[in-house]
């Protein structure tokens, strides 16, 4: 026997609880159907067990983790599961289940089974699950067929809808339109599949599986009604003809299935109206959006029935239950049928108006109204907002009331289109191994496929299109015979190669097309939330599956030479290079004529870092730093590494770039930026936090107000993937569930692995009925968490946000976003994206939490309880502080750090530390500016040096003093300008700039422990050059940063005779360039007026385009050149002493 606890903790609960409210999420309640089954089976003596195979993708992207976490459970109750590498495969797996009662052995009298797919998987399986279905189940077995769809394509190449696939295949389709719908269709799924001897299927979006909801456990509810059989020979046997199984199918398993669903509950009538003139139909996602709708009309139950409304609710929607169906339409007028996409309820019901008398045929609308034109969208998404208008327009005049009117009123005030600042867009994590290997020589291209480098098409990448999952390089086949291109190269990640890439491979060879396939080595398939691949694969099984395939030339490449060498016996002649060497190892196989193929072997960024973590993995310990005053700016760090822990960071002398240390994983390829800014700290830690020295006041409490019976309490929570939002909603909705309320949360994951936006829908309610969707309205929510404002700003959350009632608690800090990398200059507008939500919201309140989680606990992911303390002190939040803080005890996740960063947000709110608010940048005057900048000249020369640079500021100062009243803006451009230019970083400068005490404590700052400092240059004199033919960067060892001092010292060499360093063509450059833009100071002086100090400030501001080191540098000063070019024909034609970028080239 099975046994249950009786009392299970919350946790257990989702699984064991035989009665009573549990708190499940969609992914959960596919976990428990199997173990449903399993125990009503026990309870009925019947000796069953269960099998799930499948393959992973998006709204089930988490169906696996789930199950290999409760494998425990799983065997308890006999349930196999057992990954499919591909979709198709393990479809024949589960049909597989069906047949093991037909041989001898048979441990058991059936074999429930399970499959699950998103909607690509379904497209891959048909044959499969049209040959399994026809074949049939075992009266004690049956089969789910699970389809996760994407109608909104949010982590999808296409959009996706399965119903007719399973149509096609003859599946019944089951549409739950709630997570305990979920459960219980899922479950009575088997009796359908047993009864009728067919599969079954059940369609589920993102919006169920994402979904958190407390439910009650009714054991009643999934007992079923066994109509009276009038077949018996409907389920699976041996030697069945092909023939004998189509007629069996629709002459006997199909009329079963309605029978069947007639005398179970999968269809309701939500308002059974008697003397109804209309009835809507509605099905699936639809039927929560339709409700939200009519909330928002005023129509309940009873206002129905006054307005001759009825609601008819399908859950099977494939075959449509024919009696049911038609008492639906009977005595109606007319018939709306709101479902999202392609319309299949619809089209059913329309065959069987045919049947119905003439003078009781309503007439049928759905995705077109009555003048013929669109009505309900058959593509995206439908939301409740849109829904209440679609049905607020097909009410007559006298069924439309002055709250109705008013709701459109409303909603039609929000209409105006949301802009947005900035755009948070997926990109590679830091660190990320597509940073590197996605990149191709100049003059070449590549092709994406389905995984995280299928990004790269959004990147400066020169990959364009991509395939269908397995077909990567097929479409090349077709092109290559009809053009003059002769070679691309083809990413191919190792989890689909595993899935069927390595197919397309073969078809490659047999085509004899030239092709050089990237097979990007990963060890996880990191886009569905970094499992590993299914069934052993290694880099030495790809070299020697390829070579027996015929692909020519393998080469590996990867950030471990050695350690890929030592993973086994290669094929003779495999070739091993450093990641430093990718493009010319592309540049060499480019030319190979036939196939060929880069193994690029390093481990996902995230699955290294929660390796590093669990402590499965060492954690090198070594940090990478940036010596800002060093650091020019230039971005070529993250141009050549990719990476968004590369963050920028405004400063007094210009911004400048700085390693964020949490993000970073330190992958170095930043370090190859051609700047000397860059070392690594060996054996350095971050620096802890210090206890806070004195005890902080006791803050009073907040008066909160309670919910009412009726209310329904919405937040919104916006973020990045990666900052805990998940984990915050759980915790709310397990705060809530102690509080004996009911919940929905949904979570919006989208492209979350890839540091996209992330946000969670979050409603709370003492009525469960008044719930009605888990969608939050325009304008709707009564408090929204920003913990990113790129996210929130923008068309995602700010619609959201009423100026009648919404509370906006804001982090200012801004995590580093796709938009940064590589940009110079790039300054994010928090001004503008603070006023946006200012304005839409009835109160705001900002800070940078990230400064102060830092300073207190160390980690940013507390960042969102510290916003959530904010929340609760400012009263936005009804629910109480204890069971805040047994939520997070239960969830059990740094349960100590998380009190103390909700009491810091607390803090905060209550104004106890007011300096952590944010409070707008000050700037210094242009005399106090000058003499910060004359002093920084004489350390950098000496006094007459910056003497010189007093002198030729002085008469641009006076000349705008005169024009416009004061030395401003132009007087402070040419300041910043002219120091810029005399003070250009040569050796000396860099030496003593990495000599300068600041230094030192700038790192002591950050990290603590016995470090070993090495710096990372590149000689004039000494490098080594690249393919490219630009210097290649050394590290250099400790003891060599000793020798910056004395060098240092030799400055007063600058510019004589005996400056060696100043012999290069990069100084006579940039001596040139000081000296052009002191007579062009002098001139603009001269030029000034009224009417062009705009453009004599853009002429002065012009040398911030003048970055970088070398031929970085040399690259800048072009774009300066044409800058200048261009404002001095504007302004006046002037002679200035000439210099040549190109001779630093």
């Amino acid at each position: 026997m099975l046994d249950t606890p009786t009392k299970p903790d919350l946790r257990t609960a989702r699984f064991d609880a035989p009665t009573g409210k549990i708190l499940l999420s969609g992914i959960d309640a596919l976990v428990r159907i199997g173990l449903e089954r399993k125990r009503i089976d026990t309870a009925k003596g019947w000796n069953t067990a269960g099998f799930i195979s499948g393959y992973r993708g998006s709204p089930l992207g988490g169906l696996d983790m789930r199950l290999e976490k409760e494998k425990a459970r799983l065997d308890k109750h006999d349930i196999v599961f057992q990954p499919g590498i591909n979709e198709d495969l393990a479809a024949t797996a589960v049909w597989g289940t069906q047949q093991v009662g037909l041989y001898q052995g048979a441990k058991y009298e059936g074999v429930f089974g399970i499959w699950y797919g998103k909607t690509p998987g379904v497209d891959r399986s048909g044959d499969a699950l049209k040959h399994a279905n026809y074949a049939g189940t075992s009266a004690r077995g049956g089969v789910l067929a699970i389809a996760g769809d994407d109608h909104g394509c949010k982590s999808s190449s296409i959009p996706g809808q399965s119903e007719y696939n399973f149509v096609d295949a003859e599946i019944p389709v089951l549409a739950p339109s709630t997570v305990e719908e979920v459960l219980y269709f899922g479950v009575k799924a088997f009796d359908m599949s047993r009864f009728s001897g067919l599969w079954s299927a059940m369609t589920v979006v993102a919006e169920l599986m994402d979904s958190t909801v407390n439910i009650t456990i009714d054991p009643e509810g999934f007992e079923c009604v066994t109509p009276e059989e009038k077949f018996d020979d409907l389920h699976i046997r041996l030697n069945d003809t092909p023939i004998d199984q189509e007629a069996r199918l629709r002459q006997k398993r199909r009329p079963a299935v309605e029978d069947f669903a007639y005398h179970n509950d999968f269809d309701k009538f939500v308002f059974d109206t008697k003397k109804a003139s209309l009835c809507i139909v509605t099905q699936g996602k639809a039927y929560r959006d339709v409700m939200q709708a009519l909330q928002n009309l005023g129509i309940d139950k009873e206002k129905a029935n006054k307005l001759g409304i009825r609601l008819y609710k399908p859950g099977l929607v494939w075959p449509l239950e024919k009696r049911r169906a038609t008492a639906a339409m009977q005595n109606v007028s007319e018939v709306l049928v709101i479902e999202e996409r392609r319309s299949l309820v619809e089209t059913q019901l329309r065959e069987y108006l045919c049947d119905l008398p003439g003078a009781h045929r309503p007439k049928i609308f759905g995705k077109t109204d009555r003048d013929g034109k669109t009505l309900v969208p058959d593509f995206g998404e439908l939301n409740g907002d849109l829904v209440t208008k679609i049905i607020y327009g097909f009410l007559t005049t006298n069924q439309k009331t002055p709250t109705m009117k008013k709701m459109i009123k409303r909603l039609a005030s929000q209409d105006n289109p949301v802009g947005e600042r900035h755009k948070r867009t997926p990109y590679f994590c830091p660190g990320c191994p597509h940073n590197s290997s996605t990149k191709v020589p100049d003059g070449s291209r590549a092709t994406a496929g389905i995984g995280c480098h299928y990004l790269a098409q959004y990147m400066p990448r020169n990959t364009t299109t991509f395939t269908q999952m397995g077909g990567e390089g097929a479409s090349w086949i077709g092109q290559a015979p009809f053009t003059n291109e002769e070679h691309i190269f083809v990413n191919l990640g190792d989890g689909t190669y595993h899935h069927s890439g390595l197919l397309a491979i073969r078809q490659a060879v047999a085509a004899s097309v030239n092709v050089t396939y990237k097979i990007l080595f990963n060890d996880a398939v990191a886009m569905t939330g970094g499992q590993i691949v299914d069934g052993p694969l290694t880099p030495v099984m790809i070299a020697n599956q390829l070579k027996a395939e015929g692909v020519g030339k393998t080469v590996l490449v990867g950030d471990d030479v050695a350690a890929m060498q030592s993973l086994g016996r290669y094929p003779s002649g495999t070739q091993f290079y450093d990641r430093i060497d990718m493009e010319t190892v592309q540049k060499e196989l480019r030319f190979i004529k036939g196939v060929t193929a880069i193994i690029y072997v390093q481990t996902c960024a995230t699955e290294l870092r929660r390796k590093r973590k669990r402590g499965l993995v060492p954690d090198p310990q070594e940090r990478i730093f940036i010596n800002e005053r060093v650091c020019e700016g230039c971005a070529d760090c993250s141009v050549k590494s990719n990476c968004i822990a590369v963050e920028t960071i405004e400063t007094e002398y210009g911004q400048k770039r700085r390693i964020d240390q949490l993000a970073c994983n330190k992958d170095k390829s930043c370090i190859e930026g051609f700047c000397p800014s860059f070392v690594t700290l060996r054996g350095a830690k971050l620096k802890r936090p210090e206890p806070a020295r004195n005890a902080h006041p006791v803050i009073t409490d907040p008066v909160i107000e309670s919910l009412k019976k009726d209310d329904v309490y919405e937040l919104v929570l916006a973020g990045v993937g990666g900052q805990g939002v998940t984990s915050l909603s759980a915790m709310l909705s397990t705060a809530a569930h102690l509080e004996g309320l009911s919940v929905n949360a949904v979570d919006a994951l989208g492209m979350a692995q890839k540091g996209g936006a992330v946000f969670t829908h979050f409603k709370m309610s003492k009525n469960a009925a008044k719930i009605v969707n888990a969608r939050i309205g325009r304008g709707a929510a009564d408090l929204i968490l920003v913990n990113d404002m790129i996210v929130a700003h923008g068309p995602i959350i700010r619609p959201h946000a009423g100026s009648d009632k919404t509370a906006v608690i804001a982090n200012t800090k801004i995590s580093a976003s796709a938009e940064v990398v590589g940009i110079r200059d790039f300054s994010y507008d928090k001004k503008g994206m603070s006023d946006d939500l200012r304005r839409s919201s009835k109160s705001y309140l900002e800070a940078d939490t990230t400064d102060a989680v830092l300073k207190e606990l160390g980690d940013t992911i507390y960042n969102n309880l510290v916003l959530l303390g904010m929340a609760w002190q400012k009263g936005h939040l009804p629910l109480s502080r204890n069971s805040i803080f047994s939520a997070i005890e239960i969830i059990g996740a740094k349960v100590d750090a998380n009190k103390t960063a909700f009491e810091l947000g607390r803090r905060m709110a209550a104004g106890e530390n007011p300096t952590l608010l944010e409070k707008p940048d000050g700037q210094i005057s242009v005399p106090a500016l000058i003499e910060r900048r004359y002093a920084d000249l004489v350390l950098y020369q000496n006094k007459a040096y910056a003497d010189r640079y007093k002198v030729v500021l002085a008469h641009i100062m006076k000349r705008e003093n005169k024009v416009t009243g004061q030395a401003g803006d132009i007087s402070r451009a040419a300041a910043q300008s002219l120091y810029k230019l005399m003070a250009y970083k040569d050796e000396y400068e860099v030496a003593r700039l990495y000599s300068d005490p600041e230094f030192m404590k700038d790192i002591k700052a950050q990290f603590e422990g016995n470090m070993k400092i090495r710096v990372h240059l590149a000689p004039p004199i000494f490098a080594r050059k690249n393919a490219n033919g630009y210097p290649v960067k050394t590290k250099f060892p400790a003891w060599f940063l000793k020798s910056f001092g004395p060098l240092a010292k030799l400055k007063f060499l600058r510019g004589s005779r005996l400056d060696i360093f100043g012999m290069t063509a990069e100084r006579i450059m940039e001596r040139a360039l000081r000296d052009e833009f002191e007579d062009l100071v002098k001139w603009g002086a001269e030029q000034l007026t009224l009417k062009n100090k705009d453009l004599v400030l853009e002429l002065f501001k012009a040398p911030h385009l003048v970055k970088g080191y070398g031929h970085i540098k040399s690259q800048s000063v072009k774009g300066y050149e044409r800058q200048l070019a261009r404002l001095r024909q504007k302004i006046g034609a002037i002679e200035l002493a000439p210099h040549s970028a190109a001779a630093a080239e």
